[in-house]
């Protein structure tokens, strides 16, 4: 061989460097999320106080080259924010978005930040249509194993909620993870349909309800992580794996007394 002739570099495997992309998106987000609540124990992050620092990382590295972009957006679309109706109709008008969302996304978390200033009928069809626009992309996300949910505060001036019975409608089975901070004090729908059809979920492992509910006969073959802002929502459920229970408030009520009828050995 020709001591002039020259040689190609390397070529690491496929696997590799989708292990060194790994890393570098997750190298800075090392800064631990508050939990919901402190202590509780809760079994995943809620990802809802700041979007991770390592967005930049991931899309950076994206555009890097057509290699790193087919690896990258394993990683780019793991964790979906919705923070503005913008976010969602782009998701939504993307069939890349689309392809990526059923192939990858994990967790969602939706914390929409409405327009000020909004008659009640202008913001009423924008809820409308980004509650459509939501159910569409949460049908994609047949991965799905956590969603995080927090009602603005124009939703909750306007009491405007139908928008957010249709994302909780929309929630795919085999979710894991549910934390729904609606914040509103009505009749608010927040089971996923495959649980209003069966009254029956194996998959749910952790869920944290904050408004007020009627009780309905659920059974939740494997959740260990229960958060209710009042227990009488769940005085009907059968929860035999429930380990870890916190109740924000506990009136002395005739409905709250269902509580302590049947024991709870493993909380």
């Amino acid at each position: 061989m020709s001591l002039c002739q020259t040689t190609r570099p390397a070529t690491l495997p496929a696997e590799i460097w989708r292990d060194i992309v790994r890393f570098a998106s997750s190298a800075d987000a090392q800064t631990p999320q508050t939990p919901q609540p402190s202590a509780f124990d809760w079994p995943h992050d809620s990802r809802s106080d700041s979007q991770p620092g390592t967005l930049s990382t991931k899309h950076a590295l994206s555009l890097a080259s057509y290699q790193f972009w087919d690896i990258a957006t394993e990683f780019l679309y793991d964790t979906v924010y919705i923070r503005r109706a913008e976010d969602a109709r782009s998701l939504a008008a993307s069939t890349h978005a689309r392809q990526a969302l059923q192939k990858w996304t994990k967790h969602i978390v939706i914390t929409p930040r409405f327009e000020e200033g909004l008659s009640h009928a202008a913001f009423s069809q924008i809820a409308q249509e980004f509650g459509q626009l939501m159910a569409s992309i949460l049908a994609d996300c047949v991965k799905l194993e956590s969603l995080v949910l927090r009602a603005d505060i124009v939703s909750k001036r306007m009491g405007v909620n139908d928008h957010w019975m249709k994302i909780c409608r929309a929630v795919p089975h085999g979710c894991r993870h549910l934390d729904i901070d609606d914040d509103m004090f009505g009749p608010v729908m927040w089971e996923p349909r495959h649980l209003i059809e069966s009254k029956f979920d194996l998959f749910l492992s952790s869920l944290r309800l904050t408004a007020v509910q009627d009780a309905r006969d659920y059974t939740f073959a494997n959740a260990t992580h229960l958060a209710l802002f009042s227990w009488p929502i769940a005085s009907k459920w059968n929860l035999p794996s429930l380990k870890n229970l916190y109740i924000t408030y506990f009136p002395n009520l005739p409905r709250t007394y269902t509580f302590w009828l049947s024991p709870k050995p493993t909380i």
